[in-house]
């Protein structure tokens, strides 16, 4: 018996650290594209319209549930293929309660332009823009040591 649990616990040991990591709901840091959608189950579709994000592309969006809103989120990924980068855009206005939630989770913002937290269980990015009154908010996640470039 004891045979059997050791080698079980072993690989429950080296995968802990990381499922513990960085990552945003189904997906992890760098899955492709083909993994994003099969972990996403028809949530989002392809969406390669060009349009880039501290020089990751996007590449799939769809309406997903998080933390009890809908929001529209844009799926990022690097020039090698990896996901970097998730953006959500809440379906409805409510800004001023995600900005007030972001504060209560994480404390003062490093920025007094927009909410920037450094998520202490994961090292994720987290931005939370607060030009709410003239473009759609929107908080992004993204991969540990994603910078602008």
């Amino acid at each position: 018996m004891i045979r059997k649990t050791l080698p079980a616990i072993a690989a429950a040991a080296l995968l802990w650290p990381m499922t513990a990591s960085a990552h945003w709901q189904s997906t992890r840091w760098d899955m492709t594209v083909d993994q994003v959608l099969a972990s996403a189950k028809g949530r989002v579709v392809h969406a390669d319209t060009g349009d880039k994000l501290l020089g990751q592309s996007k590449k799939l969006a769809g309406i997903v549930p998080f933390e009890g809103r809908s929001y529209m989120a844009d799926f990022f990924f690097s020039d090698t293929g990896g996901l970097t980068l998730v953006r959500l855009n809440p379906v409805s206005a409510d800004c001023l309660a995600i900005i007030d939630e972001l504060k209560a989770r994480y404390g003062a913002s490093s920025s007094p332009h927009n909410g920037d937290w450094k998520d202490p269980k994961t090292g994720d990015g987290v931005l939370q823009s607060f030009s709410y009154q003239y473009t759609p908010c929107y908080t992004s996640y993204r991969k540990p040591g994603l910078v602008a470039r």
